[in-house]
């Protein structure tokens, strides 16, 4: 915990022996970098079980169940940048894409980011086509908000626009990218996009590239570039859910 290379610790645990020593220690670490422990849930014990979840809940550790859930929170935690806020804000290149992935959200117990007027009002203003009506259709008063679709196909030129004023948004916990793959080209100048963003904010933004073999070009820029890429948009929240829950 106290090694200045280390960023973060993962345990493998079937059982505690000394449960005081483990408790103080888990504290002490976890205080000072995140720690992922792998427990399966044994079905059979369900009250240990639920011991074990308040004990490692209270210690301040992010506890998964399996080995796929392991992986996956071993490169968030390389990847993503130290949550400040908890509000997590999706930008899709269709609502449906958006509005499934807050559901998701929602489901886990994470927190929907809503925007200030201020940043409502630059998104319109440097959007009007898209934007002046408002781009979400959840609201009856037409105020942008949560999720927010930036064009049929997503543009490059507009993604740069509205992820350049949304980083500018102190309330935000987070910014998760989710797009369709279509077009190498066109799904690559957004990667790129995504990566450069990324390098001027402490905001963690994430992407999830959905299309199997057509989504392989944006993948490899976002992953040669450390920012954090999910197979699925259930799989982003669910790793900003337990981030932000720590």
């Amino acid at each position: 915990a106290t090694d200045r290379h280390t960023r973060a610790i993962v345990v493998q645990l079937n059982s505690i022996r000394k449960p005081r020593k483990f408790m103080s220690a888990a504290r002490l670490a976890s205080r000072l970098k995140p720690v992922v422990v792998l427990k399966p849930h044994d079905q059979s014990f369900h009250q240990s079980d639920l011991i074990y979840d308040a004990a490692f809940s209270r210690a301040g550790l992010i506890r998964v169940s399996t080995l796929e859930d392991f992986m996956t929170a071993i490169e968030t935690l390389h990847a993503l940048k130290p949550l400040t806020q908890n509000g997590l804000m999706v930008v899709a290149s269709a609502y449906s894409l958006g509005n499934m992935t807050l559901d998701t959200l929602r489901s886990h117990g994470g927190n929907i980011a809503m925007l200030s007027d201020e940043t409502v009002t630059a998104l319109q203003l440097a959007l009007p086509q898209h934007f002046a009506k408002g781009f979400t259709d959840s609201l009856s008063d037409n105020i942008p908000q949560n999720p927010i679709k930036v064009g049929d196909y997503m543009p490059p030129e507009n993604l740069k626009v509205v992820l350049e004023i949304l980083i500018k948004e102190r309330s935000l916990g987070g910014i998760l990218v989710v797009n369709s793959a279509t077009h190498q080209v066109r799904d690559t100048a957004l990667a790129q996009i995504i990566c450069d963003i990324a390098t001027k904010t402490r905001i963690p933004i994430m992407a999830s590239w959905i299309g199997g073999l057509h989504a392989k070009w944006a993948i490899d820029v976002l992953k040669k570039h450390h920012v954090a890429h999910y197979s699925s948009p259930s799989d982003a929240v669910t790793e900003f859910a337990r981030a932000s829950a720590y």
